[in-house]
């Protein structure tokens, strides 16, 4: 009777005396309790004795039900109806139902979709209820595997006791490739008298039959071990079926979404079959860039060697950090080398992700050409400070705070990479400049202003966009450390620039606001530190000067492009030779 068998994953016992164990279980188990089915089976257990099998139980392969199912593993017999049910008081079962088709009845366990079957003539399919928690369910299932050569169903024209059919079902699932299938019949055929069962009941056997059955039984149950110790646990793996867990969605994207990014958004970015796959911050990601028109940037989240935890930015994609981040915050193009340096060459040295934020387009009212010309000047600045000239590469990325800033990174390091919002330039005076309408930072933290407006594009930026902007590229990164302006709060910033002041207590505030953690944070002195000695001299100084003049070839105003030249200039010289930062646990509290 050609049955297929498909088999739930269930553990295996790996290891000889795990073996040994699970079959010792097994066997005790199969001694001493019987199926549901049939319950006038138990009172003759302990009546000591085992009754022949009626005509119609050999006829239908209910020995082998015998045999196999203890311990809420059950068999379907052609005289059950076609939905068999369950004894609720016994945990170790299942509910299951047989059906009946062209190859005979079989029996399918409804929790596993998982039909064990075993062919010998006349045996029906037998169900296995799988229990991890029962060694002996675990153990049927070796049996599934053995039992399409025959080892584990009982022969129909051996007529054996119960005792002895236990012994034969436990060895077809222990013994399989032992010495012990060659002789188990001999011994088991000790049992027969005339055709019928031997059994050994105290009332029927002799003292003599009974100690030889003993003897018997226990080279039986040494063979058997000695069967299980022996086994290769990995044989009859390759037959071995697992049965799926069903897949549960990764990301909480739902349906509609999908459709409508995959078709409406973005059709030629993504597919739901990808769109599905993603995990929850991979999804997000892409939710974001579909619904800010960002489609051309989703290759960078499908592409992603590594996944963040959380979705904070599209920095997280576009421009991904592989070593400690150092972020710093800027007014002006030229800061970074006036008062963050040594700090961000010793960072770059040190091989960390640079992540240097610009607020203004520094353009001090002169125009969007001198603007561009300063930018040229800081990207050959940090060229410098890496040690390697190259060409850089620009990018426009729409941040989660609604703004849209430029990034520009050179195209062979993207370890180092400037972000630029392009505000108009404050002025000394922080009243603006008439060509961009008198806008200014310290005017926007006032609340003068509602709105600034790029330099570029236009776009409008209230403070907390600005706000949120800074705090996003800061904790898109969780960087080391964060370097910024001295804030106005602090009264070492008197003489300070106004955009430089400002720009400090944006970062303090979020400080204060717990969005950047202030453990990392510290401040650069700026114009006031000419009031303070000259710390910095050596190759160090130098090293800082010729990163300067790289930059200041780029800038009208200053008239100087080599080391000793920018030394000479007016208060230039002056703030170049020193540098001094304050830790944000020393800035006052507003």
């Amino acid at each position: 009777m050609p049955c297929q068998t498909s088999v739930p994953d269930v553990a295996i016992p790996t290891t000889p005396l795990m073996i040994v164990r699970t079959c010792t279980i097994a066997m005790i188990a199969r001694a001493t309790r019987l199926p549901p089915e049939y319950p006038e089976r138990e009172d003759h257990v302990q009546n000591g004795g085992d009754e022949e099998e009626s005509e119609q139980e050999r006829e239908s392969g209910a020995v082998q039900g015998h045999a196999l199912n203890r311990l809420g593993c059950r068999a379907c017999r052609p005289d059950e109806p076609e939905e068999s049910s369950y004894d609720a008081d016994d945990p170790g079962q299942e509910q299951y139902g047989c059906d009946q088709d062209d190859a005979g009845w079989t029996a399918r366990c409804k929790a596993h979709d998982a039909p064990l079957c075993v062919e010998n003539g006349g045996v029906s399919c037998v169900l296995q209820t799988i229990t991890l928690s029962e060694s002996l369910c675990a153990l049927t299932n070796v049996a599934s595997r053995v039992g399409v050569h025959g080892h584990a169903a009982v022969p129909s024209d051996l007529r054996m006791g119960r005792s002895v059919r236990i012994l034969w079902s436990i060895a077809g699932q222990c013994g399989h490739g032992s010495r012990f299938f060659v002789w188990f019949p001999v011994i088991a055929d000790r049992f027969v008298d005339g055709g019928n069962p031997m059994v050994l009941n105290r009332s029927r056997m002799s003292a003599r039959k009974r100690s030889g059955a003993v003897i018997a039984i226990a080279v039986v149950i040494g063979a058997l071990l000695t069967g299980c110790m022996s086994q290769n646990p990995q044989d009859g793996l390759s037959r071995h079926v697992v049965v799926p867990a069903p897949q549960l969605p990764v990301n909480t994207l739902t349906a509609a979404r999908r459709i409508e990014i995959t078709e409406q958004q973005c059709p030629a970015a993504v597919t739901q079959e990808a769109l599905r796959a993603l995990p929850e911050s991979a999804a997000n990601a892409v939710d974001f860039l579909a619904s800010s028109a960002q489609c051309a940037l989703i290759s960078t989240v499908l592409q992603a060697p590594v996944q963040p935890e959380t979705f904070i930015s599209p920095l997280q994609y576009t421009a991904p950090c592989t070593s400690p981040a150092a972020v710093s915050a800027w007014a002006h193009y030229d800061d970074d080398l006036i008062f963050g340096s040594p700090t961000i060459p010793n960072a770059i040295a040190a091989g960390q992700c640079i992540r240097t934020l610009f607020i203004t387009g520094s353009d001090a009212g002169m125009g969007a050409e001198y603007a561009l010309e300063r930018e040229r000047g800081i990207r050959a600045a940090y060229d410098v400070m890496r040690g390697v000239t190259g060409e850089w590469v620009d990018a426009a990325v729409t941040l989660r705070s609604g703004v849209t800033i430029t990034t520009t990174s050179p195209v062979d390091n993207p370890g180092i990479m400037l972000l630029l919002v392009r505000l108009p330039d404050g002025g000394l005076d922080a009243g603006g400049f008439s060509a961009t309408g008198h806008q200014s930072l310290p005017q926007l933290l006032s609340g003068a202003l509602a709105e600034m407006t790029t330099t570029d594009t236009g776009q409008p930026i209230t403070l907390p966009a600005l706000e949120a902007t800074i705090a996003e590229v800061v904790q898109s990164y969780a960087p080391q450390s964060v370097l910024a302006h001295l804030p106005k709060l602090d009264p070492r910033s008197e003489g300070d620039h106004p955009d430089h002041s400002a720009t400090g207590n944006l970062v303090a505030g979020l400080v204060d606001n717990g969005l950047i953690d202030g453990a990392v944070v510290q401040y650069a002195i700026g114009y006031p530190s000419d009031h303070n000695a000259v710390n910095l001299e050596g190759d160090e100084l130098w090293k800082k000067l010729e990163a300067f003049a790289a930059y200041a070839s780029h800038d009208s105003v200053l008239h100087c492009s080599t080391p000793k030249s920018c030394l000479g200039v007016r208060k230039f010289g002056e703030w170049l030779q020193r540098q001094y930062l304050v830790p944000d646990v020393e800035i006052p509290a507003p």
